[in-house]
């Protein structure tokens, strides 16, 4: 009859590799995240463009403003 082995060798390594691979992938999601959300911080801090009618009508409100003034 044959001998009965057990291989735990095999089954701890997978298991170190396992964890290693995870690691990995969780590091790697965390840095992208962080790299996202400063990314998105940075476009959230700069002002939106105005349009340009908005702008020229902006401009009329002022100068009206400063001739009922004047008057």
């Amino acid at each position: 009859m044959g001998t009965a082995t057990i291989t735990y060798g095999n089954f701890i390594q997978n298991v170190v590799d396992f964890f290693i691979v995870a690691a990995c992938i969780f590091t790697m999601l965390k840095f992208l995240s962080h790299f996202k959300k400063t990314t998105n911080d940075q476009l959230d801090q700069e002002e939106p463009k105005k349009d340009d009618t908005v702008v020229l009508l902006e401009e009329i409100r002022d100068l009206l403003k400063a001739n009922k003034v004047d008057k």
